[in-house]
This record gives structure tokens, C-alpha cells and sequence, in this order.
């Protein structure tokens, strides 16, 4: 979702006498790009105001009026139904250009939009593919109406995004239940990523957790270069802005994809699986572990296993991997050993792992210059979770709660 240069109505504008029809409402496109190529690869509808009198005038003058007259979901319909007619003549003249719709919530949960998305996509003859939902984060209505609906889209092929990430109140566990196909960090984490650490941070944490989760990251409102170029080292999929491109009018999207060609026929590259070795005693938590961090939707391979203190820094000294899980408490080599840590391949992260919550422990870990300790105990998503971030150059959060037994 774009961030909107009006904070206020402006003087003499009456935002409740907007029309749904006759041309008032007229739609802009913005230009979604893949990193770090800079491949356009969608668009996302903005909707805008034609006023008579002070022009083209942007989403937060005259949102709120039409909500507060329960307008909302007629206005939904109507652009659906421009930005999936736009998409059926861009494919008319030979153009795949993908198309996000930003929807409310509560209107979301409403079972006739459904309906109405599949009207649309039949009457322009558009494929599902090619048209994405945007729900906004800040506001959640019923969890149990919200899956429900966003199960229906997923059975008609439509794909969900989780806009504004960071803003709202989305647990975990509900962007997961949803299945979101793609997740769109807040503006306002991107826009000084480069030049302010904790921004960059968030950024690098959110994307390393919507991979582990098999999300794709989209960054918004990205306008200068280094933020660009630092999207894609970070890891992000796709960026958008004023830096990529400015919202235009449907001929201007349609020649910029002509000289810059991509569509649905390009898929980003595929993310190379995170090496990982596993030095644990135990054969029966080395199986589990293993089964399901190659079973993951983003790839992981365990390219080595160890069950004692005296293999396992010959392994990793070999393997080089990118992420290292290591038993706190081997025979043989206690997890903590000097000489144990310093035979890894320089840079390596080591993830430690034991079955207890012993805090001297924990502080032996710190000492031992690990990147995190996860308790055995935590849940094998936990533990993919974790790898992920570290791989990512995050450090894990040392000190997790055991989960009730």
C-alpha cells in the first residue's frame, strides 16, 4: 500500500459526494520489480479521485467517507473490477502484468467477494494467477471468518498478500494458518533501511522469517538506490517505489513492460539450499531434525552428521556449511570447547543446541560465541526458524522459554 501525500481533506473538498461511477474513481498502477535485476514483474492498483477542481487526489482524502457511508464493499467491486478488466486488456495486447487489489478486511470476510472476484475474472477471461489480494495488517476482524475466506481464494488459484507487515497485530500462527503467498514489509521500515540499523534489522529478520515460512517478501516504498541495493542483499524478492517506478496510467505500465520484458514466463531464481550440519550424540534427534529440514518448503540440506566431540570439528572444518547445530553436551567434547568452535570455517554460524535450560549454560553459549541456543524441547519448526535467521547473519534470541511438557 502506497503512503499518501494528504493527511487531511483539503479545503473545499467534500470527500462524501465522491461517485463509484460515471469516472470519478480512476486507477494508477505502480510498478512491482523482482531484486536485485530490477525485472518488472506486476503491478499494484491505486485508486484515485478525479475532483473537478484540485485534481487527482489520493486514497486518504475520501477513503474514510466512503467506509463511514458503508460504501466499502461497492467500492471494492468497482475496483476489482477496473484493475481485472486493465489485466485482461494488458493480456489482449500480449502482456502478462500481474495485478494487486488492496481489500479491507471486513469487506474480505464478506462471502459475496468471492463472488464478485470470480464474475470479474471470468468476464475479462483472466486467470486467477495473475491477480493478487491485498489485506491490510492493521486491521483483523474474525480470525475464523478471515481463514475462510482466505481458503476460498486459495481454491480459486487467487493469491494473498499480508500488506503493511509490522504495523498491525498478525501473530505468527495466523500467517501461517492464512497460507499468504506473499508478504509486503511496511514503508516505514524500508525507507531508511540503509542508513538506520534497527530498520535494517527488521527488514533483514521479516524477510528471513517469511522464507523459513515459504512467504515471498515484497518491500515497499523504496526511493533511492542504496535501499534498493540492499533489498537484495538482505534477501527480498520484489521491491516497489518511487526509486522503481511512479504510479502511471495503464499505457505507461503497458510500454514500460514492453521495453522491459519479464511477466509471469520469468520466475525469480531459486534460492540456493542452506548447507547445514548437525552435531548431535543422539541418533534419534538427528533423524527427526534432518527429516524435517529437508522436508521444508525453502530448501535446506544436511550435507554432514557427527555424533561425537573429536569428529565433529573435522567435519565442520571440511563441510564449510552455512549453519552449524551444535549438541551443547557431546562425549567426548562438550559443544563449548575453544578448539571446537575455532575449527569452523571462519564466519560460520553455530546454532547450539541441548535439552537443557540451565542458565550458566546459556551463558557458556554467549561465551562460546555461538549465534544462538534453541532447547531441543522447542517445536522443529522452532528450530528451522532459527537456522534461517541465522543464516541471514541474525543472531537467535538465546534464552527461549521451554514449552509446557
Amino acid at each position: 500500500m502506497e503512503g499518501s501525500p494528504w493527511r487531511s481533506v483539503p479545503s473545499g473538498v467534500d470527500a462524501r459526494l465522491v461517485g463509484l461511477d460515471g469516472g470519478e474513481l480512476f486507477l494508477l498502477y505502480q510498478v512491482i520489480c523482482s531484486t536485485p535485476d530490477r525485472r518488472p514483474v506486476g503491478v499494484e492498483a491505486l485508486v484515485r479521485w478525479r475532483h473537478p477542481l484540485h485534481g487527482a487526489l489520493a486514497p486518504a482524502v475520501f477513503l474514510p467517507s466512503i467506509f463511514e457511508q458503508g460504501r466499502g464493499r461497492a467500492l471494492t467491486e468497482h475496483v476489482l473490477a477496473m484493475a481485472v478488466g486493465q489485466c485482461g486488456a494488458w493480456q489482449r495486447d500480449g502482456l502478462d502484468i500481474p495485478v494487486s487489489v488492496n481489500v479491507s478486511p471486513d469487506v474480505f470476510i464478506d462471502g459475496a467477494v468471492a463472488d464478485v472476484v470470480s464474475r470479474c475474472l471470468a468476464h475479462d477471461s483472466v486467470s486467477a494467477r495473475c491477480l493478487t489480494i491485498e489485506l491490510t495488517e492493521q486491521t483483523c476482524p474474525s480470525a475464523g471468518a478471515l481463514h475462510r475466506a482466505a481458503v476460498t481464494m486459495a481454491r480459486m488459484g487467487v493469491r494473498l498478500s499480508l500488506d503493511d507487515f509490522g504495523l498491525g497485530e498478525s501473530s505468527l500462527r495466523r500467517i501461517q494458518e492464512m497460507q499468504f503467498d506473499e508478504l509486503k514489509i511496511d514503508r516505514r521500515f524500508v525507507h531508511h533501511a540503509a542508513s538506520v540499523p534497527t530498520d535494517r534489522k527488521i527488514v533483514q529478520f521479516v524477510t528471513a522469517l517469511a522464507h523459513s515460512l515459504g512467504i515471498e517478501v515484497v518491500a515497499e516504498g523504496i526511493e533511492t538506490a542504496p535501499v534498493f541495493e540492499l533489498a537484495g542483499q538482505l534477501g527480498v524478492d520484489r521491491g516497489q517505489g518511487f526509486y522503481l517506478h511512479r504510479p502511471s496510467e495503464a499505457g505507461t505500465i503497458a510500454s514500460y513492460f514492453r521495453t522491459h520484458p519479464a511477466g509471469l514466463d520469468h520466475a525469480p531464481p531459486e534460492r540456493p539450499a542452506l548447507r547445514v550440519v548437525i552435531l548431535d550424540d543422539d541418533p534419534h534427534f538427528c533423524n527427526q531434525l534432518r527429516r524435517a529440514l529437508e522436508s521444508a518448503q525453502s530448501p535446506v540440506t544436511v550435507v554432514g552428521e557427527a555424533g561425537t566431540g573429536a569428529h565433529d570439528v573435522e567435519l565442520a572444518s571440511q563441510l564449510h556449511p552455512d549453519v552449524v547445530l551444535l549438541d551443547v553436551r557431546m562425549p567426548g567434547d562438550d559443544g563449548f570447547s575453544a578448539d571446537a568452535i575455532l575449527a569452523l570455517h571462519p564466519g560460520t554460524p553455530v546454532l547450539m543446541l541441548t535439552a537443557s535450560d540451565d542458565q550458566l549454560d546459556i551463558a557458556r553459549a554467549v561465551e562460546a560465541c555461538g549465534s544462538g541456543y534453541l532447547i531441543k524441547e522447542r517445536s522443529l519448526d522452532d528450530v528451522l526458524t532459527a537456522v534461517r535467521s541465522i543464516a541471514a547473519g541474525l543472531t537467535w534470541p538465546l534464552a527461549l522459554p521451554r514449552q509446557d511438557r
